[in-house]
């Protein structure tokens, strides 16, 4: 019967998600991201972020700045739920201690560079951490590093793996830069 919002419900001393008993009206923006859903499809929407990235990237575009945005997240808008928690740096249960480990989703780098760019700013990215860091020469540096300390290569090369391989950091990892648009190529982003 239309949109509903997720939210969280107490159901006999428990924490639940639930929907809520009314249909929602949505604006054109939410109404356009959700165009071709199904029921029951999950739509994650964050008017909040929205607003705040309009205000940063015309701050930017005003003061010939230049902001970069690192986290995990999603490049292409679609639908599912990545609502999660973290304690002691593992999965937990969102819902099951609250207030004892810290609630997460993942940044819609799609949805964010839209506004960025209808506020002014020139938008680079989103690209994969590892491509960023690659572009960046994180390679030469680790190179570097081993040669000042050979006995740390092992480490190095770990951390380096870490942060660019598309099975670890490298592509669950996202970053997108934001610049005055009279800039120049910003490092580390191909053209």
């Amino acid at each position: 019967d239309g949109w509903h919002e997720r939210m969280v419900a107490a159901v006999s001393n428990e924490l639940k998600i639930a929907l809520s008993p009314d249909a929602q009206m949505v604006d054109a923006s939410f109404a356009q991201r959700g165009k071709s859903a199904e029921p029951g499809d999950v739509v994650e929407w964050n008017p909040s972020a929205q607003a705040i990235m309009s205000g940063i990237a015309e701050q930017i575009a005003a003061s010939n700045g230049v902001g970069l945005i690192i986290d995990y997240g999603y490049c292409e808008q679609g639908y599912g739920d990545s609502f999660q928690a973290v304690k002691a740096n593992g999965f937990a249960d969102p819902l099951s201690e609250p207030g004892e480990a810290d609630l997460t989703a993942h940044v819609d780098f799609a949805a964010l560079s839209n506004t960025a760019a209808e506020a002014g700013a020139n938008v680079s990215g989103p690209l994969g951490q590892g491509l960023l860091l690659g572009g960046l020469g994180i390679q030469l540096r680790a190179d570097k590093l081993k040669l000042a300390a050979p006995q740390n290569a092992g480490e190095i090369d770990q951390a380096v793996a870490r942060l660019t391989d598309v099975k670890q950091m490298g592509s669950l990892f996202k970053a997108m830069a934001l610049s005055a648009p009279s800039s120049n190529q910003l490092p580390g982003f191909s053209c």
